[in-house]
């Protein structure tokens, strides 16, 4: 669908395209209830979604060091895996 100045159906005054870019894909909901994930792992981001969501980048912060340190996955892998931005520090 176009607009009258072309730039495409827009959403409560934003771009399509720019919507579609800020979605980001958690893998957070099923790493807590996947066996395989370190437990310490699971019960991070349990208590992240579970907790007051003011709370819940610190710990989503905190699942993300340790399951980069206990399966030496990269980095930004592990943040993106756990819902945050790629860019952060794991240490």
């Amino acid at each position: 669908m176009r607009t009258e100045d072309g730039n495409g159906l827009t959403v409560g005054g934003i771009g399509w395209r720019e919507r579609v870019n800020d979605m980001s894909l958690s893998m957070a909901p099923i790493l807590m209830y996947d066996e395989q994930v370190p437990g310490e792992v699971r019960d991070a981001i349990r208590s992240a979604y579970e907790g007051p969501p003011q709370l819940r980048s610190a710990k989503l912060e905190s699942a993300a060091r340790i399951l980069h340190r206990e399966t030496g996955l990269g980095c930004g892998d592990v943040r993106e895996l756990v819902g945050l931005p790629d860019e952060g520090d794991c240490a």
